[in-house]
């Protein structure tokens, strides 16, 4: 998947992925999600992925919500929890 977002390319072919989310509901269920974190050659960070209806990719159409997919730029200072986490886990 690839954006531009405020003139940033962001791109999961070329970034390296750092962890992925486990989904916790099947697709069927309109929460469902594949996310991961990813971080780009210059060092930046960001969420990709999709989901159903009622996740943080939610798309619209003239109905209303569907499925979707995105990319969310991240702030160091956004990442840095997790990053910590995981670190404790492994």
């Amino acid at each position: 998947m690839k954006r531009i977002i405020e003139g940033k390319t962001y791109n999961t072919d070329t970034a390296t992925q750092i962890f992925k989310l486990e989904r916790t509901v099947p697709r069927s269920d309109w929460r469902w999600h594949d996310t991961a974190l990813y971080q780009t050659r210059g060092g930046v960070f960001f969420l990709a992925g999709e989901g159903g209806p009622l996740s943080m990719w939610a798309g619209m159409d003239k109905f209303g919500a569907t499925d979707g997919e995105g990319i969310k730029p991240l702030t160091e200072e956004e990442v840095q929890p997790s990053l910590k986490r995981r670190e404790k886990l492994t």
